[in-house]
């Protein structure tokens, strides 16, 4: 979808936020079913629901391109609330799939990125919500080369440079391990306090590689020696 609305010129993405925000609005005051036992409730609710998703992304992509830092706010608190409702509905626990920039508490570009997804869980769930970032020390990821692109390529990682967060993680006895960053002694959470050079990938390939303190970040830190880009099918 992205692709093809940010190829549309700003009135008709617009119109078409307009027209979804309209269909949310008719199925919520005039589509609940007469029926009131609770598989028919459970189905409008879920349908309700997956109507709004849909009307967020039509309402993202309406903001103008020269206020990028307020589409990926509003982008990021909408899904902190699509997974707040989910977990109110659904009994149980989460696994919320994103990359870093997203799940972290802290933005590592906040004039790009304000307040990432995990910093509004965190607001909504409280201890609740436990985060998990993932760094890795060199390999090949898959990643679009530009915002136009259709097919991922696979790109090769060469190893952290010294000063990175990577390249210090990368020389402890283990090849690869996880951490719980509340529980760290209090040397370690030192270290993880203060901001580094940190690789950030995305949907999109870069080379930058943002100041993050992993400690004000993340819960919990898995770091892998190596990582090997998936298999794409064609």
């Amino acid at each position: 979808m992205e692709v093809g609305q940010l190829t549309k010129d700003l009135p008709t993405r617009r119109t078409e936020a307009d027209r979804a925000d309209a269909a949310v609005t008719l199925l919520r005051d005039h589509g609940r079913p007469r029926a009131t036992d609770r598989d028919t409730e459970r189905a409008y609710a879920w349908a309700l629901q997956n109507a709004t998703a849909i009307a967020q992304s039509f309402t993202g992509y309406a903001f103008p391109d020269d206020q990028f830092p307020e589409r990926m706010r509003y982008r990021d608190r909408a899904m902190a609330v699509n997974t707040a409702w989910w977990l109110r509905h659904e009994s149980g626990r989460i696994l919320l799939a994103s990359n870093n920039g997203h799940v972290a508490y802290t933005s590592d570009n906040p004039a790009e990125f304000p307040q990432p997804t995990g910093a509004f869980l965190r607001a909504q769930l409280g201890p609740d919500y436990v985060n998990i970032g993932l760094t890795f020390n060199q390999g090949t990821v898959n990643a679009l080369p530009d915002l136009t692109a259709q097919q991922p390529k696979a790109y090769t990682v060469t190893p952290a440079p010294k000063g990175y967060n990577e390249y210090t993680l990368d020389r402890l006895r283990y090849r690869d391990f996880s951490i719980d960053l509340r529980t760290a002694p209090p040397a370690a959470r030192t270290w993880l306090a203060e901001a580094r050079p940190t690789r950030s990938y995305g949907l999109y390939w870069s080379t930058d590689a943002p100041a993050t303190a992993l400690g004000r970040s993340y819960d919990i830190l898995i770091h892998l020696h190596q990582v090997e880009a998936a298999h794409i099918l064609r």
